[in-house]
């Protein structure tokens, strides 16, 4: 996506060179609704790989598991600022993060094509 001059958005493109992003650390955050109140949840790892099928998928530091997010999600550079998510027990320093907003509690892996039409046309 870029800033247009006139204050609005482009529309959201696959990264033109996903393979740029191979092994770069990238923090997932999600805001869902929970018990009348609203929770926050962060995942984190090396992005294992991005294409249309699969989304942006991660390698989790915490599980070893993938987790994917859509493959037009928004990832904001982080130039390896030191954070420490509410949910991770230690400080890191992501190359990159994105925030995602759901109306439900998160899947154990993510994004899934064949069920999620978000971010997908």
């Amino acid at each position: 996506m870029q800033l247009l001059t006139d204050g609005s958005w482009t529309e959201p493109v696959l990264h033109t060179d996903p393979t740029l992003l191979i092994g770069k650390q990238l923090v997932i955050a999600i805001r869902y609704p929970k018990d009348n109140t609203e929770a926050l949840v962060h995942f984190y790892g090396p992005i294992t790989r991005i294409n249309e099928e699969d989304g942006i998928v991660i390698c989790r530091i915490d599980t070893g598991g993938e987790f994917a997010i859509p493959p037009r999600a928004f990832l904001v550079e982080e130039h390896q600022r030191t954070t420490r998510p509410t949910s991770l027990n230690k400080t890191i320093r992501p190359d990159y993060s994105t925030l995602v907003n759901l109306t439900s509690a998160p899947r154990e892996y993510g994004w899934n094509p064949r069920i999620d039409r978000h971010n997908r046309e």
